[in-house]
């Protein structure tokens, strides 16, 4: 399916923007709507071998978030909703290309899945990076040589031992699994100095 451009109008406080952008491939939308960065554009079909490429330039220091809202579209002969093969109902290999639009060096970067908004995914509520198969070892980045993959108390990566300059940009590639259908997910990422309190 041709990649969708909309842009949506939104009523944010703080760093967001009037203006959100998104991109709608394969049943999933991509939104920067909660600010702090922006949306650049948004490819492929979400296999390992051509992952939903998601590229961001982040201008914001404090933490930001990638909205993902709808359901993959089935494919016939395989499992429904699941692009990966694993035994997930659902999941999708993504690639963040992140660029660097801040004055600091990013000396690692670590991404959270949340679901609501602001609530960390736990382990048992189905939402994960591959847990309990061989996609959870995917997770890997261009410039960064560790990616220590958290389990609990929450769902996250953090990406470790490189830098990315101002004007930089890193890939990072991840999957995405659960075991329901969910409105929508929340890709919260942060710079290493901003460790979450839990």
């Amino acid at each position: 399916m041709a990649a969708v451009r909309v842009f949506v109008f939104v009523l944010m406080m703080g760093s967001a923007s009037a203006w959100a952008d998104s991109v709608t491939l394969a049943g999933l939308t991509f939104s920067d709507e909660l600010g702090g960065f922006r949306l650049l554009s948004a490819s492929g079909s979400g296999t390992p071998e051509d992952p939903f490429v998601v590229v961001e330039e982040v201008t914001a220091p404090e933490q930001t978030v990638l909205t993902i809202r709808g359901s993959l579209e089935a494919w016939p002969g395989r499992l429904a909703h699941n692009r990966i093969g694993s035994d997930h109902p659902f999941g999708y290999a993504l690639r963040k290309v992140v660029i660097n639009r801040t004055d600091s060096v990013w000396t690692g970067y670590d991404v959270e899945l949340q679901q609501p908004l602001g609530q960390a995914s736990t382990q048992d509520d189905g939402l994960s990076f591959g847990e309990g198969s061989a996609f959870q070892r995917y997770a890997h980045a261009d410039l960064f040589r560790v990616a220590r993959v958290v389990q609990k108390p929450l769902d996250s990566i953090a990406f470790s031992v490189g830098d990315v300059p101002p004007g930089g940009r890193i890939a990072l590639d991840f999957v995405v699994t659960d075991i329901q259908e969910r409105p929508a997910i929340f890709v919260a990422q942060r710079r290493p100095w901003m460790v979450s309190g839990r």
